[in-house]
Parts: C-alpha cells; structure tokens; sequence
C-alpha cells in the first residue's frame, strides 16, 4: 500500500499510530461455550483497554485484547516469548469478568499487531495507476470491515472496467461511487477504537452509558453497512 501511495501522491499521508495495539489469538470454544449463552460474539470495554471473544468455527473460539501503548511498541512485545507475552495479558485483565481469565488461561500463543491509520487521500488515482482497498482508504480493525472494503473494491473496479470506458473515466467512476461508503466505514472505525484507550471513572461511566444508547439507534446503519452487495451496486 505504501509503495502504491507514493507513486499516486509523492507527498501522500503516512501511517499514524492512534496510541493502541492489538493482541490475538484462539482457544478451544469450549472455554467460552458456556458463558456465551448461544450468543457469538462478546465485546469488553474496560476504563483502560478492551477485549472481544466469539466463536470462529465448530471447535474454536477467537479472542482479542486492544490496549493503550504503555511505553512498550509492537515490535517490543513481538520480540517477548510467548510466556512473557501471555503473562502481560493476564496482568493487564486481571479481575475482567469471566470467562476473560479462563480464555488467557487457555491461550498458548498472541499474535502482536501495530494499530495504524492513515489520513483520508485527496486522490485515488495517477495516470494508469488506481489505489484500492487499503492503499487508498486503511481502515483501522475497529470496525472488521477492513477486507470486506478492498473486496467490494476490486469486485467494482473490476465491473467498471469491463464496460469498456476510457481508463480515466473508469478510475473517476470507481472513486465517486466508492468514497462516501469507505470514508463513512473508516470514520465508524476510529470512532470505535476511542473507546478503547485510557479513561478515568467518569470517563468511562459516560462512555458505557452512551454505547448502552447508540447500539439500539445505529442499527438500521449497521445493518445498510453490512448488507451492502457489490454486485448490485
């Protein structure tokens, strides 16, 4: 992606770090099974932090934890063992609600990933050159939709292309029809992972009260979101 920003825009917008990072992994579902009442997936706000569970597959449940960067980068608990690493994460959720400590508990290993975003671009494309999914609009993984963006991208593009228009007017087509939804997309994103970072008591009372209010009234936005067919559009 970077490679593809400069050669559109020479003096193009560069990966900013929000101040989070992101750690992951996979237990056997039955470590949640229980506690999960049917549901699929679990999301975990803490007054510093953040964590999520939910089934992956018929013997598997996924976890992830978002954390503040408390002096320590990616690359520093990348280069930690992974009992060093899994011990950080027990320490850092200890007295979470369960079944957090069981899931940690369970856990053998933690993928490390870097939270980064980037600026929204003027321009999505140069000549014969067209930047598209994470080249033109990154999404931080806040939202999940990150894939799901450059998918619906390349399905676009690829659409518009084959009705034969000049190259130029193709690019222009693709980035009129597609800006609004990914802008929209990366902005829910890094509304969603402000609530992730450090709050004081007050702070992260106000927060839950108004996640509690906007989920029931985002949902018909939610919905459109995910509903969304490239295919028709």
């Amino acid at each position: 992606p970077a490679a593809g920003r400069t050669h559109v825009l020479p003096d193009g917008r560069t990966p900013f770090g929000p101040g989070l990072i992101g750690f992951g992994g996979f237990v056997p579902r039955a470590v949640v099974a229980a506690a999960r009442n049917g549901q699929h997936m679990a999301m975990n706000f803490g007054r510093s932090g953040y964590f999520g569970y939910g089934f992956s597959g018929p013997d598997d449940a996924m976890w992830w934890s978002t954390q503040p960067i408390r002096g320590t980068d990616a690359a520093g608990f990348r280069a930690m063992d992974q009992d060093t690493l899994l011990s950080h994460l027990k320490d850092f959720h200890a007295g979470w609600h369960d079944p957090i400590p069981q899931i940690l508990e369970a856990a053998r290993y933690s993928i490390v990933t870097s939270t980064l975003d980037v600026a929204t671009l003027p321009m999505w494309s140069r000549k014969r050159t067209i930047l598209i999914g994470d080249a033109a609009h990154a999404c931080s993984p806040h939202a999940g939709q990150g894939a799901s963006l450059a998918l619906e991208d390349a399905m676009r593009l690829s659409r518009l292309l084959g009705r034969g228009t000049e190259l130029g007017t193709a690019f222009a087509d693709f980035e009129n029809e597609r800006r609004s939804r990914v802008e929209h997309i990366v902005a829910v994103a890094r509304r969603n992972g402000n609530q992730k970072g450090e709050f004081g008591p007050a702070g992260a009372w106000l927060r839950d009260q108004m996640v509690r209010i906007m989920l029931p009234m985002t949902a018909h936005a939610r919905n459109r979101m995910l509903r969304y067919d490239p295919r028709a559009a």
